[in-house]
């Protein structure tokens, strides 16, 4: 009888610094995309509760999987969520906020005290969630970092821009 091999593949070899900045861990911005301005980031913090920390995998904007946090001028934060690239996802923000649309929290908040600037959104990929070798349901996976994320920083209303949190990604299929 074959039974399949329980050992994971041979981790390939990690690249710790791929801009050569000597910084191994960040967030680091292409600088292509719309939404790039900001230089590598290390750390970010609550600005509720002003904690800090620090981003322990290597993330651009074309990674995928990626947990994000997005600030107004007025230093209220959102946390996301996206299994496609972040360069995608922020993209999609930051034409809602230029469209105007209510429809989402973070482009409403624009439109009513931003005047419906992009511009002036701020991103940081924060988390890299990376798909186990014998295969998991990522987008279970993302959703509940992306939630546990959103009690650690304090972005639910009316402390930030979250107005919900997904709770159903903690449950068993079995329940739903």
């Amino acid at each position: 009888m074959l039974v399949p091999s329980c050992l994971p593949f041979k981790e390939q070899k990690k690249t710790l610094d791929p801009f050569k900045t000597g910084i191994t861990n960040g967030f680091f911005p292409c600088k292509t995309c719309k939404g790039c301005k900001t230089s590598k980031v290390t750390t970010f913090k609550s600005n509720v509760t002003n904690v800090e920390f620090a981003i322990k995998d290597i993330i651009t904007c074309n990674s995928n999987n990626v947990i994000y946090m997005l600030q107004c001028p007025c230093n209220l934060q959102y946390v996301g969520r996206t299994n496609r690239k972040l360069k995608i996802r922020i993209g999609e923000h930051m034409n809602n906020i230029k469209k105007g649309l209510m429809t989402h929290s973070v482009s409403a908040h624009f439109k009513t005290h931003h005047n419906s600037d992009p511009s002036l959104l701020q991103f940081t990929g924060i988390i890299l969630k990376k798909i186990h070798w014998r295969g998991s349901n990522i987008v279970n996976v993302i959703s509940r970092e992306e939630t546990l994320w959103i009690h650690k920083l304090k972005t639910l209303a009316p402390h930030g821009l979250n107005i919900d949190i997904d709770l159903k990604c903690f449950l068993k299929e079995s329940f739903y």
